[in-house]
């Protein structure tokens, strides 16, 4: 999402004061190199009076910070608060105190936290990488940048658990001012419970990090959201001007005292160790500073990382799994010196990522890009990339799980992985099949012998577990959603390996399909539909791995199985529901996977008639949309997102795109971007990881940019 000012200055300091330049859109809000100082000063001046006013109304509620998985997942909430206030957990039921802090000429104030003198944020920008915040300080102007970055081609940079930070300070009076940074932790990053006992660690060489863990971890355990076995590492290069300190944070000796009071930090490194919040306002910090010295115009970009790191990512049946990245790198450590030198480069990759992605999403609308800018790194932070114990860079046995974050704590939810696939076929299918291979894998070898697809892979992330005996309209989405993904994933990615590995479960899958028939009895005819185009994908599977014959059986049932559906579902020119209520309907978003994998099964007939009786219904619809289906209240993101990329008109598109949209904009209801909500109030229910769904569309581009885009970089 790009929200920013483009201010020309020439046109306000003549007599017409006028906002004439401004606009939405991205650009650079800075004096042209060619200004005298004065007309520099007078820039800012004249540019920083107006900006709060345009854009307050427009910002998101929450601003993604840290967003790299289910556990380290970091926001800024703006609802009721202000970037003067601590970061919180995804679910915003707990303080991650990270702040940063600017001295110009020995006054202190706070760029974002919650304890100093309070700034003016003037401006946020949000990219598919990046958040940008722009923070009015006095006599000085902050772009601090969060970076998550997405590499398509590198799945071992995609698997670490870093995030960056970085500062650039620019002058706007055209004076000289002593310049300096700070910036801490704290352990509440490891645990809700601020009684548990830390203890930390200072390493220094090319960088300098402090490790802060737990005294007493759980492996593989979490409560109330929060891993209980991460370890908490924060880094800065080492260089002229950075000093570092561990200690309490507030009050004598503390260390936001030390600078506030002498600019510096001393390099103590106290080793008292004891709980998050020692009590009595004694919180253990872990701290760094930078000294600019004297400035008149632009700083040195000061750069910091942050991570949250477990050695052991998901227990999948008897084995514990590391994390991808151990493939290249021997530990944690040395991953982050890597992380941290790399910065540039990762810099120069964001932007350009940033800038595809969004390019090819203002094809569509300005409202799609920004939608686009704010889902991909919320959906990716729901999924791990692991390996065995046993790899030893064999990148082979390579499996991702998903948490089912917001929601539950399942693993790897087949409905929400069907929502959220348009994302990782987008950006790389091969990471697409990682997903599905824990599943495909455990119903291969997990001895039960099951005939329909699993549903996920148990309820309680980080520990996989047998489920329970689904319902029959669960099972047939779910064997459904496993053949249609199993297929997009082939089809994109150009590999058969899965579809030539696990053609016997498949197959197993298809044939259970085909014996539930289209008008089982209750189902929704949304679910039912997601059933019979699994069976069209086995048909597709079969001929494209040279078996025929079950080609041909599986797309005649395919389509004896739609013949029932449309007569049982297609009534008074639209898709009900519910079969048994020709008044009822929905958002029919089971579609999509029939349009974007071309199986022509559905006819245009009934393309058409949705698109009309949607506009009829969008005609009325409240602000944020209308709810997904008759029976229920909510609007759903995720159906929204996939029903607009399924349909032909173009009206119908920008209406369902639009709303969802309104939503992520509105500010009044506290929360991340969530995927269901009240359409006429906006109050929200969890986040989820289908806010992947908003990539759907892209996925029709012609030039299929991002899958050329994944097979290049690989």
């Amino acid at each position: 999402m790009y929200i920013a000012l483009d201010v020309d200055p020439l046109m306000i300091i003549g007599a017409r004061a006028s906002l004439r330049g401004l606009k939405r859109g991205r650009a650079a809000f800075f004096p042209p190199t060619n200004y005298s100082t004065t007309m520099r000063a007078l820039f800012w001046a004249v540019a920083l009076v107006f900006p709060v006013l345009s854009l307050a109304q427009i910002w998101p509620a929450t601003v993604p910070l840290a967003v790299r998985n289910p556990y380290f997942n970091a926001h800024m909430n703006l609802v009721g608060s202000t970037h003067n206030d601590w970061p919180q957990f995804w679910n915003l039921s707990h303080i991650l105190a990270w702040d940063l802090w600017v001295m110009v000429d020995m006054k202190s104030m706070q760029l974002f936290g919650g304890s100093g003198n309070a700034t003016n944020l003037t401006n946020i920008e949000i990219t598919p990488t990046r958040s940008i915040l722009t923070i009015q300080a006095d006599s000085v102007v902050a772009t601090v940048t969060f970076l998550n970055p997405i590499v398509p081609g590198d799945l071992v940079a995609q698997s670490l658990p870093f995030t960056y930070m970085y500062c650039d300070i620019t002058v706007t009076d055209g004076q000289e001012h002593s310049i300096q940074l700070y910036t801490d932790v704290t352990g509440e990053w490891l645990s809700n419970d601020i009684e548990q006992p830390i203890k930390w660690d200072i390493s220094k060489s090319s960088i300098i990090y402090h490790t802060v863990s737990l005294q007493n971890p759980k492996a593989l355990t979490e409560k109330e959201g929060m891993a209980l076995d991460a370890s908490l590492y924060y880094a800065s290069r080492a260089g002229n001007g950075v000093a570092y300190r561990a200690s309490g944070a507030d009050g004598t000796g503390g260390a936001r005292e030390q600078w506030k009071s002498t600019a510096r930090l001393d390099g103590d490194e106290d080793k008292n160790f004891r709980k998050i919040n020692a009590g009595a306002g004694d919180w253990p910090c872990f701290a760094f500073s930078r000294d600019y010295g004297t400035v008149s115009d632009k700083t040195e970009t000061a750069v910091w990382a942050l991570g949250l790191v477990r050695d052991s990512t998901i227990g999948f049946g008897t084995t514990q799994r590391l994390p991808y990245y151990r493939t290249q790198y021997k530990d944690a450590p040395d991953a982050l010196t890597h992380f941290l030198a790399n910065f540039e480069n990762a810099q120069t990759a964001a932007v350009s990522f940033d800038t595809s992605f969004t390019d090819a999403a203002k094809k569509i609308s300005d409202d799609y890009a920004q939608l686009v800018s704010i889902s991909g790194r919320q959906a990716l932070a729901t999924i791990e990339w692991t390996v065995s114990q046993s790899s030893d860079g064999n990148i082979s046995d390579s499996m991702a799980f998903m948490k089912d974050v917001g929601v539950s704590t399942r693993v790897s939810p087949v409905d929400v992985m069907s929502a959220t696939f348009p994302m990782l076929l987008s950006i790389n299918a091969t990471w697409a099949g990682y997903l599905l291979q824990p599943l495909l894998y455990s119903a291969k070898h997990d001895g039960r012998n099951l005939e329909y697809a699993m549903y996920d892979l148990g309820d309680h992330y980080p520990k996989t577990s047998a489920q329970l005996t689904p319902s029959t309209d669960i099972s047939i989405e779910s064997s459904g959603d496993m053949l249609t993904m199993t297929w997009a994933q082939a089809t994109v990615s150009g590999d058969a390996s899965y579809i030539k590995s696990y053609y016997s479960v498949l197959k197993k899958w298809a044939d259970y399909l085909v014996s539930q028939g289209s008008s089982v009895s209750g189902i929704n005819a949304n679910l039912a539909l997601k059933g019979i185009l699994g069976v069209k994908c086995m048909a597709a599977i079969a001929k494209a791995v040279g078996q025929d014959s079950d080609g041909s059986v599986y797309s005649a049932n395919a389509t004896a199985l739609y013949n029932s559906w449309k007569e049982n579902a297609f009534k008074d020119n639209h898709v009900v529901s519910d079969y048994s209520a020709s008044s009822s309907w929905g958002l029919i978003y089971a579609l999509y996977y029939d349009r974007f994998l071309n199986l022509k099964l559905v006819e245009e007939e009934v393309y058409s008639a949705q698109d009309t009786f949607y506009a009829s219904k969008l005609a009325n619809a409240d602000k944020f949309g209308v709810a997904y289906d008759a029976s229920v209240t909510m609007a759903s993101a995720p159906w929204n997102m996939l029903t607009a990329a399924a349909t032909t008109d173009t009206g119908v598109r920008d209406a369902l795109i639009s709303q969802v949209y309104a939503r992520m904009t509105t500010n009044k209801t506290a929360g991340v971007f969530p995927s269901t909500y009240d359409p006429s109030t906006g109050d929200t229910k969890p986040d989820s990881g289908a806010a992947g769904c908003v990539f759907s569309y892209i996925l029709f581009s012609p030039s299929r940019l991002f899958c050329i885009l994944a097979q290049t970089y690989t």
